[in-house]
């Protein structure tokens, strides 16, 4: 490849062929960074993503040489794919099961939910505060649903588990089945982080 670069553009499989050209001829015009991914094709017929990058230098006699590295990040990128692949078929479970999932960060009172409790609550965005679930349960619930959190946060329990009423953003109440469970504790035993 050193001796002849047109090798390694007939290599490199040809819907990413236009990417290294365009990089290849913005690094020589401006001597800027030359960063891109893109699929080989080896000898055997094999393909695999290679990450190059080389800065870009004049020589004394006026020619631009390459001064970088090739790295085969074959592994990274299938790694990369399952866990797109993963994340669909969470995301298709979700929408399907109709189930909405949180994390708490339990010292922060940070929550992320996802965009299934938005539906549930009505709204297009849910703040991600323990209140925005907290404040929504219904009166004659409020007690038995937070004593028994606290029940399991002090570790009495092996999960929690608890229907009860929330109020949507219309005023509407809607009858909910929550289940969660202490992730990390520290040291102390205190919680750190429930999920659910």
């Amino acid at each position: 490849v050193l001796a002849n670069p047109e090798l390694l553009f007939s290599r490199v499989v040809e819907e990413d062929t236009p990417i290294l050209m365009r990089e290849t001829e913005k690094a020589l015009q401006d001597l800027s960074l030359f960063d891109v991914t893109v699929r080989i094709r080896r000898k055997s017929g094999e393909i695999r993503w290679h990450r190059m990058v080389s800065t870009p230098r004049k020589a004394s006699d006026g020619a631009v040489l390459f001064d970088g590295l090739d790295m085969d990040i074959t592994d990274r990128k299938l790694a990369e794919e399952a866990l797109k692949q993963s994340r669909d078929r969470y995301e298709l479970v979700m929408a399907a099961t109709n189930y909405s999932v949180w994390g708490w960060d339990v010292t922060s009172g940070h929550v992320v939910y996802n965009k299934n409790w938005g539906q549930i609550l009505g709204l297009d965005i849910c703040p991600p505060e323990y209140e925005t679930w907290a404040s929504r349960i219904h009166e004659k619930d409020r007690e038995r649903i937070t004593g028994s959190l606290e029940r399991h946060l002090s570790g009495d329990t092996e999960d929690w588990k608890e229907e009860h009423r929330l109020r949507t953003s219309s005023g509407e109440w809607r009858w909910v089945l929550g289940r969660g469970k202490v992730v990390s504790r520290n040291k102390g035993g205190s919680p750190l982080r429930v999920v659910g």
